[in-house]
């Protein structure tokens, strides 16, 4: 399974730049290739943390306990220091740690930039990322109800074609985020449908 995520963003990468002007039509308005092959990398991304009928992700290995749920895509390619001990390493009588990595490799590297609202949140400078089709890393935001993560609204975040992250870690549900707050981000919310 792994495998195959691999090869798909690889073919991702390299046929994205020949079909990136290409528009498709969808929900309303025209979609670019970049769009559609950032949406599929990010779906990519949640099979690797949430898990498929096939394949177990990070978070169905760490016993879906709230505490464990990745703080960065980081963690689908290295264990997390924050993870309790008996979850650092996969015990294979209880079947649970972590059993990673979730994704083969990363096709780039994060870089803090606040500028662009790329923060420290999402991630440390050289963490292993990656990339949309435009070349900048994927984030996963997790919203914060009164200081508590709220794995509900987990999503993925790309920085859509302009390159700065738009969609406020604050807003919870889709039905929260205008399209203005959303800007030309693109989006994917792990556990919850998203209307827009």
């Amino acid at each position: 399974m792994l495998l195959v995520v691999a090869i798909l963003i690889v073919l991702a990468a390299l046929i994205i730049p020949l079909l990136g002007n290409l528009r498709f039509s969808g929900a309303g308005r025209n979609r670019t290739a970049q769009e559609i092959a950032t949406a599929a990398t990010l779906g990519a991304v949640r099979d690797a943390i949430l898990g498929t009928p096939a394949q177990p992700g990070l978070w169905q290995d760490l016993g879906e306990q709230p505490g464990c749920f990745p703080k960065t895509v980081a963690d689908l390619f290295r264990a997390s220091t924050n993870l309790p001990a008996k979850f650092q390493s996969f015990n294979p009588v209880t079947r649970l740690g972590w059993h990673g990595p979730y994704l083969s490799s990363g096709t780039g590297r994060y870089a803090v930039n606040s500028a662009n609202n790329f923060t420290s949140d999402y991630g440390a400078d050289g963490d292993p990322a990656i990339l949309d089709a435009w070349g900048r890393p994927m984030i996963l935001q997790v919203p914060k109800v009164n200081g508590t993560n709220d794995i509900l609204y987990a999503r993925l975040v790309s920085a859509g074609p302009d390159g700065i992250i738009q969609t406020p870690v604050n807003k919870l549900a889709p039905s929260d985020l205008a399209p203005s707050d959303r800007g030309d981000d693109v989006i994917l919310f792990l556990s919850v449908p998203d209307p827009q």
